[in-house]
């Protein structure tokens, strides 16, 4: 009986296994602190392979055994042995045994949430996190879906905040008041401005009401955010262009 794929991820190759993959590949996975285990890999462009970057799927051996400890964005490093030969960076999660509480992990706004990334390789995202990062906190590194990682960002009076993907062209929405239910909007349009005419990365800070931690009857919402901030950075110089209340 073949099982269904747990997640789907972006892996990346390093060494030796970068030009020697198989399907049904089968590495060790550190899915959490101090945990390794297996898993299958099933990718979905092997043949057209050329920089050691595939995207798949794959199939943990024991999912039930550490439940609640995968989010999207996570990174996953990955060996034979002592050795490691690549990470694979969660892209959707299918088995709901391993996706962690959203209590835990509220995420962010629906409007920019599947490009809202945890990057711990990013000395930049560490810092943030580690000054903003809260129960009721959430700091993120914005990502495209084509993996670019550069902005152009335009900047409004109401405040609102966008982003042009430098690859793509794509336009995300990081902070608009419209989608937020506890923000003041004003019935009006706004010009948009360039922050910066450099191409940025883009860090958010989201912050929520502590009540959905403590209140049975209270849900979390994601868009119901209290205060954001938006930070740019560009040469590892980092600069805060929104700090703004919701309500």
């Amino acid at each position: 009986m073949q099982l269904k794929p747990d997640v789907e991820a972006i892996f990346k190759f390093v060494g030796y296994r970068k030009e020697h993959l198989y399907e049904g590949y089968r590495p060790a996975h550190l899915i959490c602190e101090g945990y390794l285990t297996s898993g299958v890999h099933s990718y979905y462009n092997l043949g057209k392979n050329t920089d050691g970057e595939l995207k798949g799927t794959i199939t943990f051996i024991s999912p039930e055994v550490y439940p609640a400890c995968v989010w999207v964005g996570k990174k996953i490093m990955m060996y034979e042995g002592q050795r490691n030969v690549g990470h694979a960076v969660i892209t959707n999660i299918y088995n709901p045994i391993l996706c962690k509480d959203d209590k835990e992990n509220p995420g962010a706004p629906d409007h920019i949430k599947k490009y809202c990334f945890k990057d711990e390789d990013d000395p930049l995202y560490i810092s943030l996190h580690k000054n903003f990062a809260g129960k009721t906190s959430f700091v993120y590194k914005v990502k495209c879906t084509c993996h670019c990682e550069r902005f152009i960002v335009y900047k409004d009076a109401h405040p609102s905040i966008f982003a042009k993907c430098c690859n793509c062209g794509n336009m995300i929405t990081v902070y608009d008041l419209k989608y937020y239910p506890a923000a003041v909007k004003l019935n009006k349009d706004f010009t948009r401005e360039i922050v910066d005419e450099k191409a940025v990365q883009i860090y958010v800070n989201y912050e929520y009401d502590d009540e959905f931690l403590y209140e049975d009857d209270v849900e979390f919402d994601a868009d119901d955010i209290t205060w954001g901030k938006v930070f740019i950075a560009n040469d590892n110089e980092i600069k805060k262009i929104l700090d703004d209340e919701t309500a």
